[in-house]
């Protein structure tokens, strides 16, 4: 008997050569701890794939649907995320290091307790998201705050697993109504991003950029919290 991890990378590959959805193949396959490191899965339909505990470090899901998908718990760190839809998915104690998420949909996404940190999300869209106890440390959700200086995206070669840096001027993330309590926001770019009535709190602002930021309506943000921060005043 074949595992569950064998013929889901069976399928990769057949996917990879008919460019067929892995969802219309086989739907709910993927088994927790299923080993899709560096994997490409570039415009797949993954939505509602059960992806808990899955290794994606450094796969390409960019433009992916993923919506709806459960990943909880998943190492998708340094994976390539750009565009991608992951809105409602289950991202709940996944590792999104250094994962590039620009762009992508991850609206009303549960991201309890996930990991973040130099994650790139300029541009991406997180309203309505719980992010409650995640740790953005060091994250980019912002744009460049320097006039006429695009920001710089860190994403990872598929090939030689190597650092790639590619340049893109993109609006600051949408983070409205996020739950953010508790997060770890510490030294990470939310200029210009829009946290109108996202709940702070809780959240660790030392030395998190909020210049341009949009504060309108938010919970728990105090005074303690702002001095931390680097604002407009």
């Amino acid at each position: 008997m074949f595992s569950d991890e064998w013929v889901l990378r069976s399928l990769w590959l057949w996917y990879e050569y008919q460019g067929m959805s892995l969802r219309l193949i086989a739907p709910g396959l993927c088994s927790p701890g299923s080993m899709l490191r560096r994997a490409n899965f570039h415009g797949a339909n993954l939505s509602d794939a059960k992806l808990g505990g899955a290794d994606l470090s450094c796969a390409n899901l960019s433009d992916a649907n993923l919506y709806d998908a459960s990943l909880g718990k998943a190492d998708i760190s340094g994976a390539n995320l750009f565009g991608a839809d992951l809105s409602g998915a289950d991202l709940s104690e996944a590792s999104l290091f250094a994962a590039q998420l620009s762009t992508a949909d991850m609206s009303k996404a549960n991201l309890v307790g996930a990991n973040l940190s130099l994650a790139q999300l300029s541009g991406a869209s997180l309203n309505g998201a719980n992010l409650s106890g995640a740790n953005l440390r060091l994250a980019t959700l912002g744009i460049s705050h320097v006039r006429n200086t695009e920001p710089r995206h860190v994403v990872f070669d598929d090939d030689s697993g190597n650092v790639v840096i590619f340049n893109g001027y993109v609006d600051g993330a949408n983070l409205s109504g996020a739950n953010l309590s508790g997060a770890n926001l510490s030294e990470a770019n939310f200029c210009r991003v829009n946290l109108a009535e996202a709940n702070l709190t809780g959240a660790i602002l030392t030395g998190t950029d909020l210049r341009g930021a949009n504060l309108e309506g938010v919970v728990g943000l105090t005074a303690a919290q702002l001095i931390a921060a680097i604002t407009d005043d």
